[in-house]
């Protein structure tokens, strides 16, 4: 799965190389949605998701879009909670089109070590917990 999926370009892209290698099953991808506004991190803009999500199941066939995943700053709970109501509005409409069998193959991937579990009381269904796992990351030895 890829998970960072947050440009037109690069889902044209996904596509194009796993038509070119005559991958043989989709390729599972998440949208990566900009709930914040730091300028450090990027992800569609959530009014522009829906017609995202529209791209990837007309224009990509070599991709399936599996759902979301949130890009924001920490404990940023309307960034949650404005990723439960995208759920919650594409949903429907993916599995009227059979785009998705049921509801629990749409994945949310939003919360950190420092606000997971705020996270899931919105609907996460993925964490990502690299500091927990690994500890803090150390910028200093960046050149």
């Amino acid at each position: 799965m890829v998970e960072t999926v947050d440009s037109l370009k690069l889902a044209d892209l996904l596509n194009k190389e796993c038509l070119r290698i005559e991958r043989k099953i989709p390729l599972n991808v998440l949208v990566q949605v900009l709930t914040g506004d730091e300028d450090s991190k990027f992800g569609v803009a959530p009014a522009d998701v829906p017609g995202f999500v529209e791209h990837i199941n007309n224009s990509c066939p070599a991709l399936a879009f599996r759902g979301l995943m949130a890009m924001g700053k920490v404990g940023d709970l309307e960034g949650f909670k404005q990723m439960s109501t995208l759920r919650s509005e594409l949903l429907p409409s993916l599995l009227e089109r059979k785009v998705l069998q049921s509801e629990s193959e749409f994945e949310i991937s939003m919360g950190t070590s420092a606000d997971w579990e705020a996270a899931v009381e919105e609907g996460s269904t993925q964490v990502r917990l690299g500091t927990t796992i690994f500890g803090a990351r150390d910028y200093s030895k960046k050149n």
